[in-house]
């Protein structure tokens, strides 16, 4: 393995260096993450976040191009330490995304003045909002965008307010205006560059007759014509009875003189397009009718142009891209849809007298309807048949998504120019793929706010054999996701599965097991810290579409029957995927995905409202259910769940440090830990004190993280001494190895570096694993649909190559000195006992920690020989029997029964006075004895 350990020197020089820049307050570079391509200026928002203490008042911080010009830039605070210093910024700017950018910041900086501001005015009719490049209208009794004028044009459009529709089953229009409609805005962010309104309203029809709700965030930038907007379609009927034919958008631009449509009509983004002339009572639309999603390899689109009772086809192929524009003479509107082929279906449509985009069209013959008599051959199709008993049960499963939701971002271009294929092609590209602004990786490990451990930025000079593992390994634990596609508007952004089988013709598919509940593995979470300290893109792909997918499918944003808004979708047979679930959890979750650290970071770091919205939601409903759960006294919720929820309820703590969530977790931590139970943790949860010891852990550093409890502190240390005395290790890559970043947390509580023996052993032999794999391009070479066995790992083994190695990395590149090998071994499985030889200097004790397998009818206590092979009777030993856990019922116990090995723990002393001489140790009987700590010179194992 090839590893760098700098020497004193440099580690005190960049000690120093870290001061310096932390008290001068210098610069720290903002890097544009994403397509580059686009020359013009582009929105830019990213967050940047600071250890307590650096900084106090945003007013200090400017943002300086390449040339150390300063730059027109809003800069939020986000969040702030319990010291009132600042956590997390938000910068936003209006530059180009080829640039080069760096926030500066200190005692001596002073951020100027913003000249021409975005302005945005209350009126009694709504708001208006001036850019500087175009002026819109909202409405306080219509979600839709109502006027839009470019400076200097006529109106592109007025009247647009009850643009936001819904057609449901029963074939009524409801649009979210009117009486009925309920609209409400407020305005979450306002600034002189970055102003974003929401709006909430009920879709209603024209009996007045509410039947789904929406919430709709407008992004408006200074200097910009275009418009960012996310949608939130959200279901709060019972869909077995009320489901929908299509909702979407209308735009009401009607180009003056020839009217031209033109369509991307390639996924590729380039200027592959098709231009339609518009003439009086012609429409073109073109449909994203299918897309290879599950078991289903097929993929159309089409682009058709009617003219009264003639329908053409002008253009089909696999899939369209993700964008269409309407222009006239003079000026014109682009619009973009971030991965439409992806969340099919889906149709744009252009004619003389605008511009529809559906989110959702029938026109492929699917409705949005959740009975699964409709879902499954409309769009689960094959999958469906691999259930159990051909997937006939599947039918009979309670399927209302009432509750849940369904979010697009899109992005309006309006243009005073002629269009330009490529600028258009470049900015459905940064659409697509968003661009970002994010701070140097570096900056982000250093400022400890994503994580309490620090974390090594990516650094393959250093670590070039870690870094390919690692990356290695997370395109192997997302590979379900490319031979078994999740896509669809309704799966788009879905995590990998536990397991896939493969059909008799060779495609792969997800087995029937625990498809609904969001079990990932904190996969998410650890791969937004992979992004945070990489800035390699795949991550980022990945973690922000399965934010939207677990918000929109995974909670409930409606309080319906069992269903509770904020609450996490629960199914009672798991197995199926029926992502919306029928029932709510709140403060009872055991799900990995429920995590609302992702939904907070991607709000930090990229300014996402709609994940901020999900966490406000599950916080709302912890309100409500905290005085009946206080009462009650449940600390330990059913299904081992108590260290779950306190991760949870740490994470709402950390946004306001709200003494009502610091009275919640100090309970509900003081619940689940016992310092008197063999590992720290209260043995009264389901299964046990020993179950699932890494997730608790976890949960368990982050409440000390930002409590400094010193009961968390203590429990934790004994949890981790508790595996280390019985030797409770696996290899790195198996189910929740977290083991190396809590033997680094001890290191880094005690000071003693000999806790980083076994986790550097651990790294190696990771590492070696990953190297003696084939790559994974060669495994792939046949075909995906070719692979006669998939090269998968599942995420329940993410735990150690996402989590704990850049933990174990930045604590071996400060060492001084290169950090010895573990001082246990193992020894081989044989029929015969396995010795340990230790030499014993005179006048020295010598202590060894040994854990074994034996029988205890066998004896317990280690035997001693010296090496005469006479029993040594001077020797100390103290031995424990390890504790096991039990199913929650109780009616499974996993203690050993007689005639069965029991896991022990001793501790031989050999004393000072003993003669010098070479000692040998074993156990009364074959099998597994590990050497867990050695204080001595020379030790051997032997081992038949």
């Amino acid at each position: 393995m090839n590893m760098v350990f700098r020497r004193s020197l440099r580690l005190v020089s960049a000690l120093l260096f870290v001061a310096v820049v932390v008290s001068a307050a210098t610069r720290i570079s903002l890097r544009v993450n994403g397509p580059r391509d686009l020359q013009s200026a582009w929105p830019l928002v990213g967050g940047v976040p600071f250890p307590p203490g650096t900084l106090r008042d945003p007013a200090h911080c400017q943002v300086v191009d390449g040339g150390g010009k300063e730059l027109p830039a809003q800069i939020d605070v986000t969040a702030r330490w319990q010291d009132g210093s600042v956590r997390w910024l938000a910068v936003s700017m209006v530059a180009a995304p080829s640039g080069s950018y760096t926030l500066v910041f200190g005692p001596e900086t002073k951020r100027g003045e913003v000249t021409s501001p975005l302005v945005v005015t209350r009126q009694q009719g709504g708001y208006a909002i001036d850019t500087g490049a175009a002026q819109f209208a909202l409405r306080r009794d219509g979600l839709g965008l109502d006027a839009v004028t470019m400076v200097g044009e006529r109106p592109l459009w007025t009247g647009g307010k009850h643009g936001i529709y819904a057609v449901d089953s029963q074939g009524r229009r409801a649009i979210c205006g009117g009486p009925e409609a309920d609209v409400r805005w407020t305005v979450p962010v306002a600034g002189p560059v970055r102003v974003v309104l929401r709006g909430d309203a009920h879709y209603v029809t024209a009996q007045g007759e509410r039947v789904a709700r929406a919430t709709v965030w407008y992004w408006f930038f200074r200097g910009c014509s275009q418009v960012k907007i996310v949608h939130t379609f959200v279901f709060t009927r019972n869909t077995d009875e009320l489901w929908f034919r299509e909702f979407g958008m209308d735009f009401p631009f009607r180009p003056t003189g020839p009217g031209t449509a033109t369509f991307d009509i390639a996924k590729a983004h380039d200027e592959t397009v098709q231009q339609v002339s518009l003439v009086p009572g012609s429409a073109v639309r073109a449909c994203q009718e299918d897309y290879p999603h599950f078991l289903e390899r097929a993929s159309r689109f089409s682009l058709r142009r009617a003219m009264g009772d003639t329908v053409e086809e002008l253009a089909n192929g696999p899939a369209m891209g993700e964008w269409f524009d309407l222009s006239g003479k003079d000026v014109g509107v682009t619009f973009a849809l971030r991965d439409l082929a992806e969340q099919f279906p889906k149709e744009l449509a252009a004619s003389p007298s605008g511009m529809t985009v559906k989110l959702w069209t029938s026109v492929a013959g699917r409705e949005l309807d959740f009975r699964l008599s409709t879902l499954i051959p409309n769009y689960f199709g094959e999958w469906a048949t691999t259930f159990p008993k051909g997937g006939k049960a599947f039918y009979r499963q309670p399927s209302n998504a009432a509750g849940a939701a369904k979010t697009h971002e899109m992005w309006l271009l309006p243009h005073a120019t002629p269009l330009s294929p490529a600028l258009a092609a470049q900015q459905a590209h940064a659409v697509d793929d968003p661009v970002l602004l994010i701070p140097d990786p570096a900056w982000i490990c250093n400022a400890r706010v994503l994580h309490p451990e620090p974390i090594q930025q990516k650094d393959t000079a250093s670590f070039p054999q870690a870094e390919a593992m690692m990356s290695d390994y997370f395109d192997r634990v997302t590979l379900g996701l490319r031979v078994f596609p999740m896509t669809g508007a309704i799966a788009w952004g879905c995590n990998p599965f536990l397991q896939y089988s493969r059909t008799k013709d060779g495609r792969w598919y997800a087995g029937y097991y625990r498809l609904q509940y969001l079990i990932e593995y904190n996969l998410r979470r650890n791969a937004w810290l992979m992004f945070a300290r990489s800035g390699d893109r795949k991550y980022y792909d990945y973690v922000s579409r399965f934010d939207w997918f677990a918000a929109d499918w995974s909670m409930h944003h409606e309080d319906v029957g069992k269903k509770v808004k904020g609450g996490f979708a629960r199914q009672g047979n798991y197995h199926y995927p029926i992502f919306w679930g029928d029932r709510s959890e709140v403060l009872y979750t055991e799900c990995s995905g429920t995590d609302l650290f992702n939904w907070y970071t991607n709000y930090y770091l990229t300014g996402d409202l709609r994940s901020l919205d999900v966490v406000h939601e599950f916080r709302d409903a912890v309100l409500r259910e905290w005085n009946v759960a206080k009462r009650e006294k449940k600390y330990v919720a059913p299904g081992s769940a108590g260290f779950m929820t306190l991760r949870l309820l740490v994470q709402l703590y950390t946004e306001t440090w709200a003494p009502e969530f610091r009275e919640m977790i100090d309970v509900w931590a003081h619940g689940l830990f016992d310092p008197a139970s063999p590992n720290g943790i209260t043995d009264k949860q389901p299964y046990g004190c020993l179950y699932k010891v890494s997730r608790n852990l976890c949960s368990t550093l982050e409440y000390w993280w930002v409590t400094k409890d010193a009961l968390a502190k203590q429990c934790y240390l004994k949890a981790v001494d508790y595996n280390r005395r019985f030797a409770r290790m696996n290899s790195p890559i198996s189910y929740q190895n977290g083991q190396g970043a809590f033997y680094t947390r001890a290191y880094r509580w005690t000071g003693d570096a000999d806790w980083l023996r076994v986790p550097q052993a651990l790294l190696r032999d990771g590492i070696a694993d990953f190297a003696a794999r084939p790559s994974l391009a060669d495994e792939l070479a046949p075909g995906l649909d070719d692979l006669k066995r998939l090269p998968y790992l599942g995420p329940h083994t993410n735990l150690h190559p996402l989590y704990a190695m850049p933990i174990l990395m930045k604590a071996l590149a400060e060492q001084d000195a290169p950090v010895g090998p573990p001082a246990w071994a193992v020894s081989g499985e044989s029929d015969v006992p396995s010795w340990i030889v230790v030499r014993k200097p005179e006048g020295r004790a010598c202590v060894l920690d040994l854990a074994y397998d034996v029988e205890p009818a066998n004896g317990v206590a280690p035997i001693v020989l010296d090496s005469k092979g006479e029993r040594v009777k001077g020797a100390q030993v103290a031995t424990e029997k390890q504790h096991y856990w039990r199913s929650p019922s109780g009616r499974i116990d996993y203690t050993p029964k007689p005639g069965q090995p029991w896991r022990v723990s001793a501790r031989l002393v050999l004393p000072a006075d003993l003669p010098t001489d070479d000692y040998r140790i074993a156990v009364n009987g074959p099998g597994r004895l590990v050497v867990v700590g050695a204080d001595v010179d020379l030790c051997v194992v032997e081992s038949p």
